[in-house]
């Protein structure tokens, strides 16, 4: 049987392929994917679209329309307000207001207009008031007070434009260096450097015009270390003065973020609501130029100096143009806006309940037994012409201490008065058998014996030195070469158990990676402190005002007061304004960054209370310092790092970041040193910061992998209780201990590793530490 294939004919059937487009479809995708992720977007439908020349070209025209409308706007903003120059000399020798004489004299005088304040007793110039149209600037020019650190700070922080004036024959000094590193610190404005020479006055002034170049590159060299780049200007009269406008009328006013968040206001007029009040406090109305972020009539706003307050109503007034060089009136004119504050929408600020804080003055208070010792002088009878140094070679049985109201302690026995030459003759064997020449010589002696003083030198350098300032200056750079060498290492107390001396302390496994509840055993202090979820959100609300009654910035605006004391009206200052952000009025935990200036070298311990200037804010306050870590747990530190970055965590008002911080020590005289500079960290009370103190214990037997530890504990409990404590050694081996041996604190711990004879067993103790309630502000400057 033959087989046979059939073969379809040509009137077969045959259906038509699937259509999918010019696309592939999702299983011919898979199969070539085979597993690989696509990104989203890679395979979308449509032609993509092509971007000619001229697109390009027309894009480019927009950007640059647009860019140069809002710097437009920006600089009609500022050339419709008179711009806020500081003017800071740095020498003695220059005299300002000769540099401020030759902008009154300028040759070209019709077209500026000015106007003065005398507001001060000693008719000094508070403000001069120019407008120059040539250039389209109008400067408010204010002096900066060398003397007053505070005061030039104050300036510095509200101004648009800073000039420095540099003496080119004269080196900067420390003080003029410290006032530099505290502006810096602080941030500033545009900067304009300025060298000024008087020529009728100046004796090197044709020097300097043959040299000017090379005097320029020296000052320029003088000031790199806080400028890196400057421009130095040279002024020596009127000639140089159109070059001199010229440049101030091209520098735009640099953005300081700080400020730029928060609206401020120089005051132009202060004066009472009602005059005839004789209160302590009440209303008071300042008039000035809204500048920096939006002012909220709801808000509460800082006067430097004064405080916090609330506003009753802010008036916006109407620009007038057409006065041009008159004062603007404190009344309300009829195109003038009023907002008036709703008191629902107000937050509270009434005081908090009272913290009670540690009793000081029994720590400050010295001895009365002490205080009568140091008045005491140390008196000695010596041969006349005998000097101090002398003197004090001469052994004298009649050493007296004199008090400075005149009496006479005596240091020794009083029963026997022999004179002093006398005994040395006899002592030496030598007797005089003549009485006429003994009688002679000692009437001699008696006539030529006089008193000196022998507690100071002749310089009096003793009567200056402080020596209980000495003596604690001492003992705190022992103590802090002491945790430099020995960090945190405590001798076990010999009195005191150790497990009641150490009761709060805790042993962690791993100080980086374990787990320390931060609301635990918190301290009353926190009751009174405001903690945020989001501290970024939290700003982000802050900023926002758009359901709020707010003043725009650039707008000349009174506002009123309410419940300030009316002392504010009298004063002959200038008064800066400025307006808190939402909850920048209540208290929380501030933790700063910052580092130690370079120069500064002497020790400073945790808990001493410093100088801080947070932001427009200054207070004093106690500081805790803290390491700055990434982890969630952060060691105390004892004293100040004198190289790294370091935390310091104070009780103070909200200051939301970015916001620069200064930090500064009381002196002698008054006067405050700055000692470290920074920023604001975090608004955190929940930054756990552990104390940490070590106990150290030596190898007393050593067998193999085993020891037996001595000198840590001198008793059997202590060892008990601390016995699931990790310990360390020196040399890195970790171990454990196993049991207590005798009664004297001997105990058997077992290592992962042989020790040496020569290495120390460590144990490391942990207790939380919270920075103590002393906010104090200072007021009016002090």
């Amino acid at each position: 049987m033959s087989s046979s294939h059939h073969r379809s004919g040509v009137w077969v059937q045959k259906n038509k392929t699937h259509k999918n487009g010019q696309h592939k479809s999702k299983g011919e995708l898979r199969t070539e994917q085979k597993g690989r992720t696509v990104q989203g977007g890679q395979f979308r439908k449509g032609k993509k679209s092509i971007v000619t020349k001229n697109d390009r070209r027309n894009r480019r025209s927009q950007r640059r329309a647009l860019n140069q409308l809002l710097t437009l706007q920006e600089k009609q903003k500022f050339e419709s307000t008179p711009l806020d120059v500081t003017i800071v000399s740095t020498s003695p020798l220059i005299n300002v207001q000769n540099f401020l004489d030759l902008f009154r004299d300028f040759e070209e005088h019709e077209d500026i207009e000015m106007s003065e304040d005398c507001n001060k007793p000693d008719k000094s110039i508070h403000k001069v008031s120019m407008k120059f149209p040539r250039w389209k600037i109008s400067l408010n020019f204010r002096v900066a007070d060398m003397n007053d650190l505070w005061n030039t700070l104050d300036l510095a922080k509200i101004a648009d434009l800073v000039i420095f004036l540099y003496d080119p024959f004269e080196e900067v000094s420390a003080e003029t260096e410290d006032l530099l590193s505290s502006l810096l610190g602080q941030g500033l404005p545009a900067v304009v450097h300025c060298l000024y020479i008087e020529l009728e006055k100046d004796q090197n002034a044709q020097v300097f015009l043959k040299e000017k170049s090379e005097v320029k590159k020296n000052v320029i060299k003088r000031i790199k270390a806080w400028f890196p780049d400057p421009h130095v200007d040279f002024v020596s009269g009127n000639a140089d003065m159109s070059s001199f406008l010229f440049r101030l009328s091209t520098v735009r006013p640099a953005s300081v973020e700080y400020r730029e968040m928060r609206p401020y206001m120089i005051s132009t007029a202060v004066e009472r609501v009602n005059p005839e009040d004789q209160s302590q406090s009440g209303s008071v109305r300042i008039s000035g130029i809204v500048k920096g972020g939006t002012l909220d009539v709801n808000g509460v706003v800082h006067v430097l100096g004064y405080g916090d307050f609330l506003l009753s109503e802010v008036i916006i007034h109407e620009r007038a143009d057409n006065q041009k060089g008159k004062r603007q009136k404190d009344a309300v004119s009829a195109g003038d806006r009023t907002l008036t504050a709703n008191p629902a929408d107000q937050p509270s600020l009434k005081p908090e309940e009272e913290i009670e804080m540690e009793d000081s003055a029994t720590n400050s208070q010295l001895d009365a037994a002490s205080v009568a010792m140091s008045k005491k002088r140390l008196m000695k009878t010596v041969p006349k012409g005998t000097s101090n140094y002398q003197a004090a070679w001469i052994v004298d049985d009649d050493e007296k201490e004199v008090e400075d109201d005149g009496a006479e302690v005596n240091t020794e026995s009083d029963e026997e008065d022999v004179d002093m030459n006398k005994e040395q003759m006899e002592a030496d064997g030598n007797s005089l058998e003549d009485n006429d020449t003994v009688s002679e010589v000692e009437k001699n002696s008696e006539m030529d014996l006089e008193q000196i003083d022998m507690s100071e030198d002749a310089d009096g350098y003793d009567s200056r030195l402080k020596e209980q300032d000495e003596a604690a200056a001492y003992a705190q750079m022992k103590k802090r070469l002491q945790d430099r060498m020995f960090p945190d290492e405590i001798d076990t107390p010999l009195d005191t158990p150790a497990r009641i001396r150490f009761f709060k302390y805790r042993g962690l496994d791993d100080f980086r990676s374990a787990n320390w509840d931060a609301e635990e055993n918190l301290p009353r202090e926190y009751a009174q402190v405001s903690r945020f979820s989001n501290m970024k959100s939290s700003k982000k609300a802050a900023l926002n005002f758009a359901n709020r009654t707010a003043v725009e910035p650039f707008n000349t605006a009174t506002v009123v007061l309410r419940d300030a004391p009316l002392s504010m009206a009298d004063t002959t200052s200038s008064l800066v304004v400025y307006g808190l952000l939402l909850h920048e009025h209540s208290m929380t935990v501030v933790n700063m960054s910052v580092k130690r200036i370079s120069g500064f070298e002497a020790p400073v311990r945790s808990g001493q209370e410093l100088v801080f200037q947070v932001g427009f804010r200054r207070f004093k306050a106690k500081a805790l310092f803290s390491e700055l870590s990434a982890g969630k747990l952060h060691k105390f530190l004892r004293f100040m790092p004198e190289e790294e970055h370091f935390v310091i965590s104070v009780y103070a008002p909200i200051t939301f970041p970015p916001a620069p911080v200064l930090v500064y020590k009381d002196s002698e005289a008054g006067k405050v040193e700055l000692i470290a500079k920074g920023s604001v960290l975090s608004l955190d009370p929940s930054r756990v910061v552990l104390k940490r103190v070590v106990l150290s214990g030596h190898p007393f037997k050593i067998n193999v992998r085993s020891a037996v530890i001595r000198f840590m504990f001198f008793n059997t409990e202590d060892v008990n209780w601390f016995r699931k404590v990790k310990l360390t050694t020196k040399n890195g081996r970790v171990g454990e201990i196993k049991e207590p041996l005798g009664t004297h604190g001997h105990m058997k711990c077992r290592f992962d590793g042989q020790l040496q004879s020569s290495d120390t067993v460590l144990m490391k103790l942990y207790k939380r530490v919270f920075p103590k309630w002393t906010y104090t502000p200072l007021e009016n400057g002090k």
